[in-house]
Order: C-alpha cells, then structure tokens, then sequence
C-alpha cells in the first residue's frame, strides 16, 4: 500500500510508481531504447554495421512514436522518401514499430504507467 500526502493526484503517484519500478530494474534510457530496438537489431545479427542500422532505425521510430498528428505523418513520410519500391515495407515496419512503443511505454502517450 502507497501513502502519500493530501492533494496528490493519482497520476502523480502512478508516475512516481513507475519511476521506482524502472530504478529498481535498473533500466536507463539506453537500456529501454536497446529492449525497444530488440526486433531489428534480432534480425541485424551480429554484423556490426546492420546492428548500428539497426539502432539507427529504432532511435527514429521512437521519435516517430512520439510524434502526433501531422507531424507524425510529415516525419514519416520523410523517412520513406527515396526508398522507391521499399517505402510500403518501411511503412509497415515503422507502423508495427510504433504501436510497439505505444505498448511498451504507454506513460509515453498520455496513458497509465
């Protein structure tokens, strides 16, 4: 049970919860970007230069997660553009991508931690 003063709201003490159970697990930025990235780098192998593709890509489908709206969509299709024939396949990996990080961060987007 979790006591807490008078006047602090339930999502104050949910993302103070939640800050404690990722101290205690010991997960930092990096550590949930690499859990986050886990899929790509998965498919990468252990060549180092996919492996870094690899990264690459999940550091811009985090901002891409992050983005709303149209600003999602203009960053989107930026990152699409010149892929030609691929651009479909990156969409769908960038789509699959995103509810990924929706799921695994949802403080992140406004929801429960």
């Amino acid at each position: 049970m979790m006591l807490a003063s008078r006047g602090v709201s339930s999502a104050a003490l949910d993302k103070a919860a939640g800050y404690f159970a990722r101290r205690d697990r010991r997960e930092g930025p990096a550590s949930q970007m690499v859990r986050f990235t886990q899929p790509l780098l998965d498919a990468a192998g252990d060549d180092p230069d996919r492996m870094q593709r690899a990264l690459n890509f999940g550091m811009a489908f985090w901002n891409l997660a992050l983005c709303k709206g149209e600003r999602h969509e203009q960053l989107l299709s930026d990152m699409a553009n010149g892929l030609g024939d691929d651009a479909g396949k990156f969409r769908a990996l960038a789509t699959d991508m995103v509810e990924r990080h929706r799921e695994m961060f949802p403080e992140l987007h406004g929801g429960p931690r």
